[in-house]
């Protein structure tokens, strides 16, 4: 009868410790959701706050481009950040009201932000409005009182400030949600072990007051104990290894952040920097107004590659497939390519570019099913990296079949080039990988993504020969194709 009770304690008590450390483990595994939801929303807050930041400059830098030259044109970025600032405000407002969390983000934003923002686009519009009807001097006149300058540099600082505020938000929350999968795995060894503790010892009891036909249960016993072990280890292996891509995945989080705002930050100031050249010497505006635009594309083309990394590593990478001419996207974008590089004669000067098409008939097309602008983004991307790596040579585009099973296209880019770098060459493909000091290492990764996502493949490797690289891609040919 004793044996017995100690037999049903020794099996009572690890279910309860079970359940507890279930119960425990349950409400750190809602936690940690939380947290990861928290930490998405207040990346889009940063990356919405820095967009407004952006809109608030263009439109800026319209009203200024008007004032001086008069010309209607410059109007057109100010009208577009007009109207994308109101859908900007409202996308912050809508992801700091989905929790409670963001409330003293929202009074930060309404008492530093919008005010500011407010009287900004008030001095903007009636400066324009003093331009349109009193002509350059009066609307001059106006600009130099500083008070729009002013309320630029108060919103530049009050939302830098915020974000700031929130990128330490973002670090702490972070750092917490490693600490809790830590503690996660702490509770569920520990609990384990006090199992097998209370387990072993009350069989030892048990053992000692059973007869014979007792052992036979005894020995289920320790084969259920030698299960609970091996599911022991084998969730500290998956908790330890959950745990290292928790802390790899904060330090990549950490560190792109860290490079994009460098990167942003660099044309940022150029252009600013021109800007007060052009106040100061306008005999030399043209000169700085080349160099406007070139810092101008260079952002927008960051800002763009920075958005489809988000999409891509939030899984929202949308694909707007249709059937198309692979041959007639080339085509386009080789004339277009070779035209440009007609233009910058006195940096290529023996740069050429073709096309070879021999393996199909230039009378048949190739269709294929995918995201005309996406793979048009990857053949720019890749002819662009062979143009500013080949000094003297020429670049080679060709299309030709799958020789397998001709169920798809292969796209290669072949240039007589530098080549790609041995230290690169491993981390090809992932963002920030650059040699160059004029790009970002953004276009492969993105480029890798495209391509896998229409179920093709990509590579990049150096000639044979030594000169240059070769880099190519695959895509599906449309059924009609195959």
């Amino acid at each position: 009868m004793i044996g017995n009770k100690l037999l049903l304690v020794a099996i009572a008590l690890p279910l309860i410790t079970l359940l507890i450390i279930g119960t425990q483990t349950y409400n750190n595994i809602i936690s940690f959701q939380q947290q990861t939801k928290f930490i998405e929303e207040t990346h889009q807050i940063i990356t919405a706050l820095q967009n407004l930041l952006t809109l608030i400059t263009d439109a800026d830098t319209g009203q200024r481009g008007f004032v001086i030259t008069g010309n209607k044109t410059y109007l057109e970025p100010y009208d577009i950040s007009l109207n994308n600032i109101s859908s900007t405000i409202d996308r912050i407002d809508k992801l700091i009201s989905n929790g409670n969390k963001h409330s003293d983000l929202l009074q930060n934003i309404n008492l530093d932000v919008y005010p500011f923002l407010q009287n900004k686009i008030s001095d903007l519009e009636k400066t324009i409005d003093i331009r349109k009807n009193n002509g350059f001097n009066a609307s001059a006149e106006d600009m130099s009182a500083d008070n729009g300058e002013n309320l630029m540099d108060q919103i530049r600082k009050n939302i830098i400030s915020i974000i700031d505020e929130e990128e330490k938000i973002l670090q702490s929350n972070t750092n917490k949600l490693v600490i809790d999968g830590q503690n996660l795995l702490f509770i569920y060894i520990v609990g384990i072990l006090i199992s097998i503790v209370i387990t072993t010892i009350t069989v030892i009891v048990t053992y000692s007051q059973l007869n014979l036909k007792h052992r036979h249960i005894t020995k289920l016993l320790e084969i259920e104990i030698d299960k609970k072990t091996l599911e022991l280890q084998q969730s500290n292996k998956y908790l330890k290894k959950l745990n290292d891509e928790l802390k790899k995945n904060g330090d990549m989080q950490r560190e792109f952040i860290n490079i994009a705002a460098h990167e942003l930050r660099t044309p940022v100031q150029s252009i600013i920097g021109y800007i007060e050249m052009m106040k100061n010497f306008p005999q030399n505006f043209k000169k700085y107004l080349e160099s406007l635009e070139r810092n101008s594309k260079r952002l927008y083309q960051l800002t763009e590659d920075i958005l489809d990394i988000a999409k891509i590593e939030s899984g929202n990478l949308k694909l707007n497939k249709e059937k198309f001419d692979i041959c007639q996207l080339v085509n386009e974008l080789t004339y277009e390519f070779g035209s440009r590089i007609k233009k910058e004669k006195e940096n290529e000067l023996f740069t050429s570019l073709e096309k070879n098409n021999q393996q199909i008939d230039e009378s048949r097309k190739l269709l294929v099913y995918a995201d005309r602008d996406k793979i048009q983004q990857v053949i720019s991307n890749i002819l662009n990296n062979a143009h500013k790596f080949t000094e003297n040579g020429k670049i080679t585009v060709k299309i030709k079949k799958t020789e397998n099973d001709n169920k798809q296209v292969k796209i290669s880019i072949h240039d007589e080039g530098k080549g790609i770098d041995k230290e690169i060459l491993p981390t090809l493909y992932e963002k920030f990988a650059t040699k160059s000091r004029t790009g970002t290492g953004l276009g492969l990764y993105i480029s890798k993504n495209i391509v896998e996502s229409h179920r093709g493949t990509i590579r990049g490797y150096n000639n044979k020969d030594g000169k240059g690289a070769t880099f190519e891609f695959t895509l599906p040919l449309a059924k009609t194709e195959q």
